[in-house]
């Protein structure tokens, strides 16, 4: 009985070692997009690209790629001094996350608006689709990989 008392225990602290883990997580996940939120909508190229992993990496909707974190802060650069100039992401809630170990991989979608045409016209806000995969490097969430992409129009 003494035995079974002691798995007991050991199984309920093991529980809540591990939901306080997830707890701590889910905050560093939801930390790094309202960051990346406020950082994009601010057009600060260097804290948006400062969330990155240095080995991260970023691939559009327009379908460039880049990797690293010095060329993600170019790109983001580039972008915010000509089409993006004015443009404003919100990311939307419910968020899919999954974790796993030191990854998180969040599914989810944002309005992105301000967003400029090549002849200068504002666009009208569209809605996109993200993958996000972020990792946990000395306790400290980084997006390791970001793929976004249009959402299709309502039927």
């Amino acid at each position: 009985m003494k035995i079974l008392c002691v798995w007991t225990m050991a199984l309920v602290c093991a529980g809540a070692a591990t939901l306080g883990a997830q707890t701590s997580d889910a905050a560093g996940i939801t930390k790094l997009l309202s960051d990346y939120q406020t950082a994009y909508s601010s057009h600060d190229a260097k804290a948006a690209a400062a969330l990155y992993a240095t080995d991260g990496d970023r691939r559009t909707a327009d379908g460039r790629v880049v990797k690293g974190r010095d060329a993600v802060e170019r790109q983001l650069a580039s972008d915010f001094q000509g089409r993006f100039k004015s443009a404003v992401v919100k990311f939307d809630p419910q968020e899919d996350i999954r974790y796993v170990g030191e990854l998180a991989i969040v599914d989810g979608s944002a309005q992105l608006s301000g967003v400029r045409s090549s002849s200068g016209t504002t666009l009208g806000a569209a809605k996109y689709f993200h993958t996000i995969v972020a990792v946990k490097r000395n306790g400290a969430w980084q997006i390791l990989s970001l793929r976004n992409w249009a959402a299709p129009p309502a039927p």
